[in-house]
């Protein structure tokens, strides 16, 4: 991105300030992926967690994916994997590729099991590792921002 420098005097100041806005614009995006595109497997959503959802902030050719969510669990999650949300792949895949992504960490809410995220932007699922198993009525916090790249491949 090569962005216009500004000095004292400028010919036509504002109008190349305004085309270094427009470029700023042009690379970086948020994006909500509406709760009703969201497919819930195994959870469901607090409809009264305040600042929930998630968010895709492009960032160049790289990307954060903000989540702010709590879930309860609706039947029990084993340990290993397990995709607690889809969504379609047209929030993620068009500037990012498929790759996976760096993991982060969720909690239940009295902090008894703690694990990873994963977010499969190949194929729009949001992922948790359970080491131990989760029970039916546990309640999930999902916080935190996950690294996309489409030019550093990292295990999900």
């Amino acid at each position: 991105m090569d962005l216009t420098k500004i000095f004292s005097g400028m010919d036509k100041g504002p109008e190349a300030i305004q085309a270094n806005f427009a470029e700023l614009g042009a690379m970086t995006n948020l994006t909500k992926i509406p709760d009703s595109q969201w497919v819930l497997k195994g959870v469901s959503i607090d409809k009264n967690w305040y600042f929930r959802g998630i968010s895709i902030l492009k960032l160049g050719d790289n990307a954060l994916a903000i989540a702010n969510v709590q879930f309860t669990a609706t039947t029990t999650l084993n340990p290993g994997w397990n995709t607690i949300i889809s969504f379609p792949t047209s929030y993620t895949t068009p500037y990012l590729g498929t790759g996976p992504s760096l993991p982060l960490t969720f909690n239940t809410s009295d902090d008894s099991k703690v694990g990873d995220i994963g977010l499969d932007r190949g194929k729009g699922y949001l992922n948790i590792y359970v080491g131990n198993t989760i029970t039916s009525g546990t309640t999930i916090n999902v916080k935190g921002t996950i690294l996309l790249s489409k030019d550093t491949q990292l295990l999900n």
